[in-house]
């Protein structure tokens, strides 16, 4: 079960980590910017969770109980970002302030306040993204950390710099080999979602139906990797797929 409780947020971490990592080579950051996202982003998860630690018992409490809830909600946002990269993709020489856009136009008679809320309402995907990934972090080192026996701080750090080192990584990589994301980005953040709503609302309802039946079957640690993998796989030939067809070859 520790072992069990590990893989599972170590999973979520890659994959929430490879969605960003896509996100911003899709979105045209440079290098050195997505360092000092990825280290910013890391040193926000490590201060909340340093605010944490001084209440650490009650929210440990409520994190596990209400960790299906919570990662529920996180997968169906994630569903919701994804169709929303897709979108905001999409319709990329429409977004009158869209950051996809090399050099966006203003117009004059709109005000800085409406022009500063069409930026994000235009551009919600990344920081949506963000946010459900902080969110997620956050959520499974609090409750992972008891069940392995890691203090909170010492299992931020290391969930931070895989984090780190994935969102970087994928940036290079795809800028080494001049590979741009493009509708993959999308359809990855979309299977992440479908992936926190199967493990955490399906499997545990199949799990009380089993033990109720039949208390010896139960759901393997390996099933979690199999998971894992056919929805990355998935998520990567669907995404390519898409990208091939007339309606979408734009994004390439």
């Amino acid at each position: 079960m520790i072992e069990g409780n590990l893989i599972e947020s170590l999973i979520i971490v890659v994959l929430f980590s490879t969605a960003i990592g896509l996100a911003l080579n899709r979105f045209k950051i440079e290098r050195l910017q997505s360092i000092m996202i990825s280290a910013y982003f890391a040193i926000i998860l490590l201060l909340s969770v340093f605010i944490c630690n001084f209440f650490l018992e009650n929210i440990m409490t409520f994190v596990n109980n209400n960790i299906n809830f919570l990662m529920v909600i996180v997968g169906m946002v994630s569903v919701f970002v994804g169709f929303r990269l897709i979108y905001e993709l999409k319709n990329k020489t429409k977004l009158p302030f869209s950051i996809v856009k090399e050099k966006p136009h203003y117009n004059k008679n709109i005000s800085r306040i409406k022009i500063f809320f069409k930026r994000i309402s235009d551009n919600s995907s990344i920081p949506l993204l963000f946010v459900i990934s902080y969110i997620s972090f956050l959520i499974h080192i609090l409750y992972t950390s008891p069940k392995v026996w890691i203090p909170v701080i010492q299992l931020s750090f290391i969930f931070s710099i895989i984090s780190i080192l994935l969102i970087v990584g994928i940036v290079y990589l795809f800028k080494i080999f001049n590979i741009n994301s493009g509708i993959i980005v999308g359809i990855f953040s979309i299977f992440t979602g479908l992936y926190s709503l199967f493990v955490y609302m399906f499997v545990p309802a199949l799990q009380g139906a089993l033990k109720a039946e039949t208390p010896l079957i139960q759901l393997t640690d390996l099933n979690m990797l199999f998971y894992f993998l056919a929805i990355l796989i998935a998520s990567v030939l669907l995404g390519f797929l898409l990208k091939r067809t007339k309606k979408f070859s734009h994004l390439s």
